[in-house]
This record gives structure tokens, C-alpha cells and sequence, in this order.
């Protein structure tokens, strides 16, 4: 018989805890990247549990848990993986409640769920890969953010490491502010989505030669986006003075030649 990956129950909540405790200014380390890879394991031993949509019964998962391990698992491994269907429907009351305790905004992005943002209900941890179809599981994501979440077990699963040059997608916006879990990126900001809007841009912006590559976006609330800006069009300008400047010694006969031609 060949040798299965095996998922424990807790292993994926122990990866999970493990990144969430790396601080933001560590996020692109190294031993960021080894959290990165030891949750990435874990999802895939999960996805790997997890039988299709002929084994959606208590029993028949557990036999298939039995065929994959080759001895009897647990009744909670086998809860965990097992098929759920949607069913739930929000009270108004319900409804309003995650509304507040989201603060009225996106639980991802920050923006404020009012009809333009088109709320949606998402399930945190989707149904597909064993996520309970209960309140406590719920969320609300704008469009964009439900988008790009997919089903998704968490960002690190949807990550385009080695893609992006093409633009910022909508699934690369969902895992960039993942990775920063919903918060400012700037030290000492206070302002996450709880409080404010969120926005990705570039680190190293593309006036001194940076990409939309995953490894190269972080996250700025409004306030720190536009001191970003700012500092960028400075910097621009600046460069272009210094251009348009002719050096010291240059003749007036050169500068007569290198008048633009009207």
C-alpha cells in the first residue's frame, strides 16, 4: 500500500497560530517563509482527508478515513472532514448583529458595506473542506474580497508567489491584505479594517523599479497611502528638475542647441 499523508485534528489550527504570532515588520523573513511552507503542508494533508461528494455521510467518510490511513480515525477527524451542505439562512437580526460586530465594514478590505462595496456572506471556513455551516463561521466580505477569497482555507493556499507582473488581481489583493491581516502596514498605525479602508500598493514603487509581484505589495490605510503618494510625486519631480538642469561649465551655444524646437 502506498504512504498516505496523514491530517491530525489541530494540526492546521497549530500552523495557523504559529503564522498569526510572526509580527507584521517580519512578514517577507525567512522564518516568515517556513511558517508560510509548514501551513501550506497542513491544508494539503487536510485537502487530502477530505473524501468527494459520493462519501457525504458520517459513515461513508468514515470509511473512506479508514481506507486512507489504514486504521480506524477519530470521530473528531472525521467530523472535521466531513461534507457539509449549505443550509443556513440569516435572520435580519443575525445579520445586523455581524454587520456591528464587523464595525459596518468589510471584515477583509475595511470598506464600508454599504450597497456600492455589494456585500456578500461568506463562510470563513469553507464549506468544502469541512467548515460548519453556523453564525459562528460567518463573515461579511465586500465583492472584491469574496472575489478573491474563493474557497480558500486561507491566503497562504492562494498565494501567487511567482505571478502578478500582469496587475494586481483580485485574488492577489485578498492575499496581500491576508498577509498582513487586515491591518496598515505602517509602524505604529493603528488603523486596520475594524477602522479604516485598505488599500494595496507597491513597497518599492515602479518610478525606481518595482513590480506588482506578490513579495513586492503591502497594505496602507487611506491616510498613509496618500503620504505615500505624495512622497513618490516629490521624488518625481525632483528627478525630472534634475534632468531639465544643465550642468555647471555647460556654453551658452550648448544650451542655445538643446532648446526644444517649436
Amino acid at each position: 500500500m502506498h504512504s498516505r499523508i496523514v491530517f491530525c485534528p489541530g494540526e492546521l489550527k497549530k500552523a495557523i497560530d504559529r503564522i498569526n504570532k510572526i509580527p507584521p515588520e517580519h512578514l517577507s523573513s525567512t522564518e516568515a517563509i517556513a511558517a508560510q511552507s509548514d501551513l501550506e503542508i497542513a491544508i494539503r494533508k487536510l485537502i487530502a482527508s477530505i473524501p468527494n461528494e459520493l462519501f457525504d455521510t458520517r459513515d461513508r467518510t468514515k470509511e473512506f478515513l479508514t481506507s486512507l490511513r489504514g486504521s480506524l480515525p477519530s470521530n473528531d477527524l472525521v467530523e472535521l472532514v466531513r461534507r457539509k451542505t449549505r443550509s443556513l439562512r440569516l435572520s435580519e437580526e443575525q445579520h445586523i448583529e455581524i454587520e456591528r460586530r464587523q464595525g459596518y465594514r468589510c471584515c477583509w478590505c475595511g470598506v464600508l458595506l454599504a450597497a456600492k462595496s455589494s456585500p456578500h456572506v461568506d463562510h470563513v471556513f469553507p464549506l468544502a473542506f469541512g467548515g460548519a455551516d453556523a453564525v459562528e463561521n460567518i463573515q461579511l466580505l465586500c465583492a472584491k474580497c469574496n472575489q478573491g477569497k474563493g474557497d480558500l482555507i486561507h491566503w497562504v493556499m492562494g498565494a501567487p508567489w511567482f505571478q502578478g507582473r500582469g496587475g494586481i488581481s483580485d485574488r492577489i489583493r485578498y492575499c496581500v491584505l491576508g498577509k498582513y491581516r487586515s491591518q496598515c502596514s505602517k509602524p505604529a498605525c493603528p488603523n486596520s479594517a475594524k477602522n479604516a479602508e485598505l488599500f494595496i500598493d507597491l513597497i518599492i514603487p515602479r518610478s525606481s523599479g518595482g513590480s506588482a509581484i506578490f513579495d513586492n505589495l503591502t497594505v496602507y490605510c487611506g491616510e498613509h497611502k496618500r503620504e505615500r503618494e505624495l512622497l513618490h510625486e516629490r521624488r518625481t519631480r525632483l528627478a525630472l528638475r534634475a534632468i531639465r538642469v544643465f550642468p555647471t561649465g555647460t556654453s551658452d551655444l550648448t544650451r542655445a542647441s538643446c532648446r526644444p524646437k517649436y
